[in-house]
């Protein structure tokens, strides 16, 4: 069984007690840019190196935990066409989503379960407002597991008072982003955001020319063309969920600027 702590509050709790084993995970539900406005999803574990997509960018919203039996039954499906389903239980801030994995045969291997009381699911059109909290309502769709592996270094966010340049600073190759911001608000205030950048190849890292904003986080990768969501090079996230979310001026939101890695030497 599994040894999963109790959330009261989660309707899904039973399900997941199906599963022996699990570990921390985010989600990414994402439509903006996307062709037809088609939901991408994208799941992470980054403790174990995992990732399943549809084509969405890097996010945790929400975060929660994936349930397993083995890791064998993930790396069984790594590049092969996965099918997944999405439900949601409860209402307003106590709304939860699971996201189910299945092998071929239709039997599930796997589950995500988060507590989603921005209702991103919904927004993002793979639950709709008539199926919210009805068991086995939702949408289903196909992706990819796959084991990128993840490297990571505690970071910071960091701009002076009067400057828009600015900086996220972490060990990979010793190098740091660089990047300007625009707006009286953000360039007349000092910025120390700490967080963590996670990157699959340190090597690569340098390469991740373009910055998205989204909202809550940083994502770099080699362009700035939506389907290429597997482009993205680094993520920078901070400890505090809020923390980027309150700094963000509405003309940046989701907007892509161009970055420049540097050595550290160079920050003034």
């Amino acid at each position: 069984m599994s040894t999963h702590t109790a959330d009261k509050q989660d309707p899904f709790f039973k399900e997941e007690l199906d599963f022996d084993n699990h570990d921390a995970a985010q989600a990414q539900f994402w439509t903006a840019g996307r062709h037809n406005n088609e939901p991408g999803l994208r799941i992470t574990i980054p403790e174990r190196g995992y990732e399943f997509s549809n084509g969405a960018y890097i996010g945790r919203d929400p975060v929660g935990m994936f349930h397993y039996d083995d890791l064998s039954d993930i790396d069984s499906h790594i590049g092969r066409q996965t099918k997944f389903k999405v439900t949601t239980k409860g209402s307003g801030t106590n709304t939860y989503v699971n996201v189910i994995f299945y092998k071929d045969d239709d039997v599930p291997f796997g589950r995500f379960v988060g507590r989603d009381p921005a209702q991103v699911a919904m927004a993002n059109g793979f639950v709709d407002k008539t199926e919210r909290g009805k068991t086995g309502m939702g949408k289903t769709g196909m992706g990819k597991w796959t084991q990128p592996g993840f490297g990571s270094t505690t970071a910071t966010f960091h701009k002076d008072s009067g400057s828009s340049t600015a900086y996220i600073t972490g060990k990979p190759a010793h190098l740091m982003a660089k990047f300007k911001l625009a707006g009286d608000d953000i360039v007349g205030k000092k910025i120390d955001v700490k967080g963590r950048l996670r990157y699959h190849n340190e090597d690569l890292v340098g390469g991740g020319v373009r910055m998205r904003w989204n909202t809550d986080h940083f994502v770099f990768f080699r362009d700035d063309v939506f389907d290429h969501a597997s482009d993205y090079t680094a993520y920078f996230m901070a400890f505090n969920d809020t923390e980027l979310t309150e700094l963000m001026p509405q003309e940046h939101q989701n907007e892509t600027f161009v970055a420049e890695w540097v050595p550290r030497a160079a920050q003034p």
